[in-house]
Order: C-alpha cells, then sequence, then structure tokens
C-alpha cells in the first residue's frame, strides 16, 4: 500500500528528525520515493532521492543508491540505473547490499537484453544465504526463472515453480506475481 508506506514513513521522518538519524532517514527517504514512483509521482520520488543522497554520508549512501535504481529498473531508465549501481558499487560495503546491487544489477542486464551476463551477475549470488530485505530471495529466484526463459533453458519452468513456490510461502506477493509472469509470458499452454 503506497498511501499507507508514504504515510508512515512521514510519521517516521518526524520521529528520526529529532534524534541523531543517519542512515536510517536515508533508507526512509528511498522508501518513501519507491513509494512515490508507485504512485506515479516522479517528482515527490525524485525529491525523496534527492534528500537521501544529500543527508547521507557517502559510505552510507549504496542503500538509497541501489533503492533509486530500483525504482528506474521499474518505471525510468536502464541506462540510469546501471549509472547509479555504478556508483554505488564502491560504497556498498555489506554482503547484503552487494547482493541487493547484484539482483538489481542483473534486473538492468536482463532488460538491457544482455542476459548472458546477468547470468553471471545472478549466479554470483549466494541465493542461500539471502536474509537482509524481505522478498529478496524470492525476486532472486523470481529472476533466475526469467533468465533460464530469456536463454531457452530447460530448466526454466522448474526454476519459475520454485520461485512461485518460495515467494508464495514467504508472503512476496508481488515476487510471486513476477515469477507467475514467466509462466504466462513464456510457457507452452499445453504443457501447464
Amino acid at each position: 500500500d503506497a498511501v499507507g508506506a508514504i504515510s508512515l514513513a512521514d510519521q517516521a521522518r518526524q520521529a528520526l528528525e529529532r534524534s541523531s538519524a543517519g542512515p536510517e532517514l536515508a533508507g526512509l527517504l528511498a522508501m518513501e520515493a519507491l513509494a512515490h514512483l508507485q504512485l506515479g509521482d516522479a517528482d515527490a520520488a525524485s525529491r525523496c532521492f534527492g534528500l537521501g543522497r544529500a543527508e547521507t554520508p557517502l559510505l552510507a549512501r549504496a542503500e538509497v543508491l541501489i533503492a533509486e535504481a530500483e525504482g528506474e529498473v521499474w518505471y525510468g531508465s536502464s541506462e540510469r540505473a546501471a549509472s547509479l549501481l555504478a556508483e554505488a558499487e564502491p560504497v556498498s560495503g555489506t554482503a547484503e547490499l552487494r547482493k541487493q546491487r547484484s539482483s538489481c544489477l542483473a534486473s538492468v542486464l536482463v532488460r538491457m537484453g544482455r542476459v548472458a551476463e546477468a547470468r553471471q551477475v545472478i549466479n554470483s549470488i549466494d541465493v542461500a544465504s539471502m536474509t537482509g530485505r524481505p522478498g529478496e530471495k524470492a525476486r532472486v529466484l523470481g529472476l533466475l526463472a526469467r533468465i533460464s526463459w530469456a536463454e531457452g533453458g530447460a530448466d526454466a519452468m522448474q526454476l519459475t515453480d520454485a520461485a512461485i513456490r518460495h515467494a508464495s510461502e514467504q508472503g512476496a506477493e508481488f515476487w510471486r506475481r513476477y515469477a507467475e509472469a514467466q509462466l504466462v509470458t513464456h510457457a507452452d499452454p499445453a504443457a501447464m
């Protein structure tokens, strides 16, 4: 619920402004920006991303840059997303941020039609150890399925089923639908 997310973000921002908020405020602004994008308000999203970058020290900026790249993947330019991810690379210090950056980069590469490169990036992620951000493992499993379909892989249906099952178990509704879209787009109706 994007409207609810913006309302909660406003309340949280007020609380953080009364504290010594650092990267928490930047992360909050990034999530608020994504909610604005879902509502079609690119100007408000841009303001939030800009504030997030401005309010965050360089070494903590990766979360904002990756979230902004996510927004570009879904609502904007693949080239802009790739540029943001390149900017985030040297400051993606934690293992979870590197995984998030890699999964976003794989999405960008698939969108650009650079499937072999996307496969290399996604294969570098240890999917079993993904625990940081809710839905991230479901996203990677969905990307693996999408890449396999694009490559004409024999395991595409199996990967799609695994992605749907995992996303359903985790309550990651968006990523379940993403994986299901692979079936609708690629699978032979007679095989379903």
